[in-house]
């Protein structure tokens, strides 16, 4: 991501293909085209309704941002959920800068829900050697 944001000189949001019924869990984002690996965003909407979602690419949490993003965080409101949302301020950005996003690749947990912490918690447990072990015991004994 830090290679493309150098060569587009642009901000950069990950994204990841997600099912649309998941849709009102992510910022999802509106495009127009996608070339080498970058998708030019034209829109981003925070944890739409399915049918309203403008497409199947949800945002995943990691960004470059170019400074001006922070004055926009000033100057937004409580948005969904009644929470300050990044995303109100990347839509403002994209008024005056591109964005582009770029297709994250390989396993991601989503740490922002507590199935996603526990699964992240025990898939990197049962690659260490100190607890590996101890805990494939402990999952047979509770089956």
């Amino acid at each position: 991501m830090l290679d493309r944001y150098e060569d587009e000189n642009s901000s950069i949001v990950s994204v990841q293909k997600i099912k649309k019924s998941e849709s009102v869990n992510y910022g999802i984002i509106e495009f127009k085209s996608d070339a080498n690996a970058l998708i030019k965003t034209t829109n981003i909407i925070e944890k739409p309704l399915p049918e309203n979602a403008p497409s199947s690419f949800g945002v995943v949490g990691r960004y470059i941002f170019c400074n001006k993003i922070f004055s926009y965080l000033e100057k937004i409101s409580v948005g969904v959920g009644n929470e300050i949302q990044l995303t109100d301020a990347i839509k403002l950005l994209l008024k005056t800068n591109p964005i582009f996003s770029y297709e994250f690749t390989g396993t991601r947990y989503d740490c922002g829900s507590k199935l996603g912490f526990i699964k992240a918690n025990i898939s990197f447990a049962l690659k260490d050697d100190q607890t590996k072990n101890e805990l494939k015991g402990f999952i047979k004994n509770l089956l």
